[in-house]
Order: C-alpha cells, then sequence, then structure tokens
C-alpha cells in the first residue's frame, strides 16, 4: 500500500531552502515514508502508532500517520546543518 504525503506550505518553505545535499536526504526519507512509514519512522513519546519520528542524515521529521486515509502529514521539520 502506497501512502499519499501532507505537506503545508510552511513546511515545504523549509524544504525548498535545504542545501542540495539534504534535498536528497529528504527525497529518499519521503521515499521510504510513502512506501512503509511504519518501517520508516519510531515511536514519538506514547507509542500511539499515529504520531512518529524519522530521521536521515541531517533531518529530523516528525509526522502525523492516518491509517483511513493512508496519508502521512509531515508536522515538523528540523534541519540540523
Amino acid at each position: 500500500m502506497t501512502w499519499r504525503p501532507r505537506i503545508g506550505i510552511e513546511h515545504q518553505e523549509v524544504i525548498d531552502r535545504f542545501p542540495e545535499t539534504t534535498l536528497n536526504h529528504w527525497g529518499m526519507l519521503l521515499y521510504k515514508l510513502v512506501c512503509d512509514p511504519y518501517t520508516a519512522t519510531v515511536r514519538y513519546g506514547e507509542d500511539d502508532r499515529i504520531v512518529r519520528t524519522a530521521a536521515a542524515g541531517p533531518l529530523i521529521v516528525v509526522v502525523l500517520l492516518n491509517e483511513g486515509t493512508t496519508t502521512v502529514t509531515v508536522l515538523q521539520v528540523v534541519h540540523l546543518g
């Protein structure tokens, strides 16, 4: 099953300013999230299987998973570079 990403304009503006190497990490992370978000993420706080964290290179991303709509919603993007 393929999940659909939802990225708000405020997060997209942050992503658009990433350096090229970070964009490569973002692309790979996004691919993993839409293919299998549970394998690509770890729990965030209490393991409710809804709010999860993913990391790749200098990126940390917090996502909200909705199994009913198979949607991965980006809640926060942190660039550590």
